[in-house]
């Protein structure tokens, strides 16, 4: 007579099937949408889930797999952590990742995968700490240690794009500032418990192996990047690295073949009073005509475009002249358009939220967090003291 499935045991065997559906879905779309955007993430999916799919069809799930083919391929792990930082390095594209620079964070992979190969795989059945064989003791050293590294590199990508984006872009939604990234980096920086605690506590539930569990967790934590990637657009292209004007000494440098660094040759701008009094004219003049802080998804290149100036002398123009970053000077001309419209009885029938969006702002929060930062107070404070203001006898 054949055994009915526990209830245990149906909950294990649909929890495999949703991950691995799951998993599935994310990487076909992640590699017909943008696959260029998404290609690192897409190889952290394989790594963790080459892994779980052989621990799923192999001795310890159904036996569909020989451990000869099995245990290699835990050092597939070894790729996850490298290319969730490649990935993030991706978006904020802080240099570019020509192949020298991407190839060292997959030498561990390489030198365990090759390991493993000459190891005996039988070997690594023994799971407990002490029974553990050394390359396997060192490869769970080394994933902890890595888990760790990356976690602290890719957080430092973050506060890096926190600075960044306010002098290019005007808008500051979750995809721009990467805020969801925050809360992704606290569960990657759990990643390390479950693999200790797969080693030390060697089962989880119901006979559901933590290491099972711990690379189960980073599979959904995938899925979960990949949700936020399908709408996810690469945040910054990179710049071309001679359109300043520089000083003649910098220029004499490079005529005699020296190699100046990136950020000489972008903080280098010369531009005499007239040079500046012209471009500020032909600024304000622009803004108070067309009136481009009034899209919600300007960003300076495009406006640097649209006044023909290179990048980089705007930027300067916007940092130096103004003492701003670009977000903080297209808000304020925002708040200053919405101050206008609020005064203006005609305007009464209209919400704060439509204010905010006939000025320039995408949503109503940020409507109301940028006008109390420059005004002192919020839109329907504001509007609230103009209503209750008695009229000059």
């Amino acid at each position: 007579m054949q055994e009915v499935p526990g209830g245990d045991q149906i909950f294990l065997l649909s929890l495999e099937v949703c991950i691995v559906f799951l998993c599935a879905f994310s990487m076909v779309y992640l590699y017909l949408h943008k696959w260029e955007n998404n290609k690192w993430l897409l190889l952290a999916f394989f790594g963790a889930g080459w892994f779980f799919l052989n621990q799923l069809l192999g001795p310890r799930g159904y036996g569909i797999v020989q451990p000869s083919l099995l245990y290699p391929n835990l050092a597939s792990l070894l790729l996850v952590f490298p290319a969730f930082y490649l990935y993030v390095a991706n978006l904020v594209r802080v240099e570019e990742l020509h192949f020298r620079k991407w190839l060292p964070h997959f030498v561990p992979f390489l030198a365990f995968f090759v390991w493993f190969l000459l190891t005996d795989a039988q070997s690594a059945k023994k799971l407990t700490p002490l029974e553990l064989p050394l390359p396997f003791a060192a490869m769970a050293l080394v994933l902890a240690l890595s888990s760790v590294l990356y976690n602290f590199w890719i957080y430092r990508l973050f506060r890096v794009n926190q600075l960044k984006y306010q002098d290019e872009y005007s808008d500051a939604n979750v995809f721009i500032t990467l805020d969801w990234l925050k809360w992704m980096i606290w569960v990657l920086g759990l990643m390390p418990i479950l693999g200790v605690g797969s080693l030390f506590f060697g089962q989880f539930i119901h006979g559901f192996p933590a290491l099972d569990f711990a690379v189960s967790t980073i599979l959904i934590y995938c899925s979960m990047l990949s949700f936020f990637s399908f709408r996810q657009p690469v945040l910054y292209k990179m710049e071309a690295l001679f359109d300043v004007k520089i000083e003649d000494e910098v220029q004499e440098g490079q005529q005699e073949g020296v190699v100046l660094p990136r950020q000489i040759l972008k903080t280098k701008i010369i531009l005499d009073e007239q040079e500046i009094k012209e471009l500020v004219g032909k600024l304000e003049k622009y803004i108070a005509e067309e009136k481009p802080f009034l899209d919600p998804k300007i960003r300076m290149p495009e406006l640097a475009a649209e006044l023909n100036i290179p990048r980089h002398i705007f930027s300067f123009l916007i940092n130096e002249h103004y003492g701003k970053n670009f977000f903080s000077f297209i808000n304020e001309y925002r708040v200053e358009y919405a101050v206008e419209l609020l005064q203006n009885e005609a305007n009464q029938q209209y919400s704060l939220e439509a204010i905010g969006q006939m000025a320039g702002f995408n949503s109503k929060s940020t409507f109301n967090s940028r006008f109390k930062e420059i005004m002192g107070q919020t839109p329907g404070e504001f509007l609230l003291g103009k209503q209750t203001t008695p009229s000059p006898p």
